[in-house]
């Protein structure tokens, strides 16, 4: 299983807010187990397609505001609530909201819909990696990989969208 849980990124404000979507496919290889005949899907997979709607947004904010260059990492969830099972097939529509964004970490308000309609939302705390040469604990050829990865899922993330259309300049960053 693919890791990366946004399909795609189709406006973001860094600073602000973000919104995104994923499409749940009745064919995903966990609906076996979860749960057979009636597949609904995890409620710690739609957190995490929030979550990561919500790195990306933090990411592109501070990239905005100060030039640096981080990687969120989700420490906190609070106030996590599931409304209603979400069953396949349907598009996942997430948003992302700034609630306050530090040189350290940041908090952000997180939603997920089902065809307009209310089924999850959290607030989430990041802490923040800067992704420089000083990084703790990460090497050189790592922090190499890490951007990689980062500029690709996000030229994937936004290819066609207004995202990219705002500005994912051929860096992978998208300047709102």
């Amino acid at each position: 299983m693919r890791f990366v849980l946004v399909d795609k990124v189709v406006e973001i404000e860094p600073g602000r807010r973000a919104r995104g979507y994923r499409d749940l496919s009745p064919d995903a290889d966990y609906y076996r187990d979860h749960m057979p005949a009636y597949p609904v899907e995890p409620g710690v997979l739609m957190l995490e397609s929030m979550a990561q709607l919500g790195g990306r947004l933090v990411q592109q904010s501070i990239k905005r505001a100060s030039g640096r260059d981080v990687l969120p990492m989700l420490a906190m969830v609070n106030q996590a609530e599931f409304r209603r099972p979400v069953r396949p097939p349907c598009r996942l529509e997430l948003g992302a909201e700034i609630l306050s964004l530090r040189a350290t970490g940041a908090r952000v308000a997180a939603t997920a819909q089902v065809a307009g309609e209310a089924v999850a939302s959290a607030t989430l705390t990041y802490v923040l990696v800067g992704l420089d040469h000083n990084a703790p604990g990460i090497d050189l050829a790592s922090l190499s990989v890490i951007r990689e990865w980062g500029e690709r899922t996000w030229s994937e993330m936004t290819a066609g969208t207004a995202a990219a259309a705002d500005g994912a300049p051929d860096d992978g960053q998208a300047k709102g």
